[in-house]
């Protein structure tokens, strides 16, 4: 362990592990970074960590926050950059990137220019993807000015929430030889958006239980298959977002044993949920709406496969959200085509996968590379995912044995609803600290001297 000098302006964290099991101690912190790490306490003004766990602040790289810098497009009624923030630090997140596709979406220099004017003072992290569009390749050529901000490009192949499709492979292939000539990341939403239509033309009025069908396997397999080979022809890192079969994950898999530059997420919902919800089978027939997502959930038995395969079996890189708040009174609309597709995620977020350590579907380590450690490493944020010296100061205290049941009288998104309402989870928060200061403490700050050692 290091030992710290006692700066004016450091505070530290005591008693607490760094794993399950481990020794207790004391994390200094010194502005936005950590310090040290010690066995003996550094510093007159501390937090007691009651012997509780110190993890890595979460990343959620794939959020959406409903804001652009235009305000007449914007909608604070459904999500906002400050709401964002508060749900995150309530949830233990403390880094987020937000996709392109508000209303105004973030495909031109100026539109991202003014994404950025919003977040630039947040308390946490906030990173985001440009949008890629059939004919914006200049814009993604500028984009080396602005790597402070922009983690990527994100490319749509199917029809979702917003007008940012690329729908023909020629342009596809175009994004991908820009975003590798300018050194970026592709970011996809896979799928074939032809597929797509021909099976929505099937239906004269869908029913929300058509919504799988719709958005049937073959075509997010399809589109999986059309981005790895886009990826291989020009030469780009390609992450592939939400994936939500095996099968896909395998793709993915054969291609990076191939050495392809190639990265997988999977989101909460898609680990928890299936299709049974979405057809009101499970949960209520209220809560029914909410469950539309895009991608669809799949079928129980898809589910718990994905479990298997992407979290235990190591073939996820990394979990996120898809946090996609609409209005409760839009998702309740009666016919398929009006209710808008998106779940709410960010809040629950580390709830939900701190409790798939608590049940022994995953080891500690494996909770940290999904939420931490793996994101960061995907999207360049080389001071994050780890508590060590020089790195950035992100993380969040949990009570491990405590539990916790999701309400939907404490979500903060102005949207007011959680498709998880009543799930219990193990894992409690009490403290998180984002870019060096505390937030959202259960536990005290004090002022005391030092001399006295760490005892369990």
């Amino acid at each position: 362990m290091q030992e710290s000098q006692n700066l004016p302006d450091m505070w530290e964290l005591r008693r607490v592990r760094l794993y399950p099991g481990g020794r207790l101690v004391c994390i200094q912190f010194h502005g936005t970074a950590f310090a040290s790490i010690t066995d003996r306490p550094q510093c007159e003004r501390y937090v007691d960590g009651n012997g509780y766990l110190a993890l890595p602040g979460f990343i959620d790289s794939h959020i959406h926050d409903r804001t652009s810098g235009y305000p007449e497009y914007d909608e604070p009624d459904v999500e906002t950059v400050r709401t964002i923030v508060l749900a995150a630090l309530a949830g233990g997140v403390t880094t987020v990137v937000a996709m392109p596709n508000p209303r105004k979406p973030t495909t031109t220099i100026e539109a991202l220019e003014r994404k950025i004017a919003l977040i630039r003072d947040v308390a946490i992290t906030y990173k985001l993807l440009f949008g890629a569009t059939k004919d914006n390749t200049g814009e993604i050529a500028q984009l080396g000015n602005y790597l402070e901000w922009v983690l990527g490009v994100k490319l749509y192949m199917e029809p979702t929430t917003g007008d940012i499709l690329v729908r023909e492979i020629v342009d596809q292939r175009r994004v991908m030889a820009s975003c590798a000539e300018a050194g970026l990341s592709v970011v996809s939403h896979v799928g074939n958006a032809r597929m797509l239509e021909q099976n929505r033309a099937q239906f004269a009025e869908p029913h929300l239980t058509d919504h799988c069908t719709i958005r049937h396997p073959l075509v997010e397999l399809d589109g999986t298959n059309t981005a790895l080979q886009l990826a291989r022809e020009t030469g780009c890192r390609l992450h592939i977002a939400h994936a939500t079969l095996p099968s896909a994950l395998a793709l993915i898999d054969n291609a990076r044993l191939a050495g392809r530059l190639v990265t997988a997420e999977v989101c909460v919902q898609h680990l928890v949920r299936h299709d049974g919800f979405l057809q009101g089978l499970a949960g209520s027939l209220t809560s029914a709406p909410l469950h539309k997502v895009n991608p669809p959930l799949r079928s129980a038995e898809d589910m718990r496969q994905l479990v298997t395969d992407a979290l235990s079996g190591g073939r996820a890189d990394t979990t996120a959200t898809d946090h996609a708040p609409h209005s409760f009174q839009k998702k309740m609309r009666a016919r398929y085509d009006d209710i808008p597709s998106g779940m709410t995620g960010l809040q629950t977020y580390f709830h939900i996968m701190f409790n798939f350590f608590a049940q022994g579907i995953i080891s500690f380590e494996r909770l940290i590379e999904l939420t931490s450690r793996g994101p960061a490493r995907i999207f360049g944020l080389a001071n994050k995912g780890r508590i060590e010296a020089g790195a950035d100061a992100d993380l969040v205290v949990v009570d491990p044995e405590a539990f916790v049941q999701i309400r939907e009288g404490n979500t903060i998104s102005p949207c007011g609803w959680t498709p998880y309402h009543g799930m219990e989870c193990r894992g409690a928060i009490k403290a998180v600290v984002a870019r060096g200061k505390l937030h959202n403490s259960q536990l005290t700050m004090r002022t005391n001297t030092l001399g006295r050692g760490i005892v369990e």
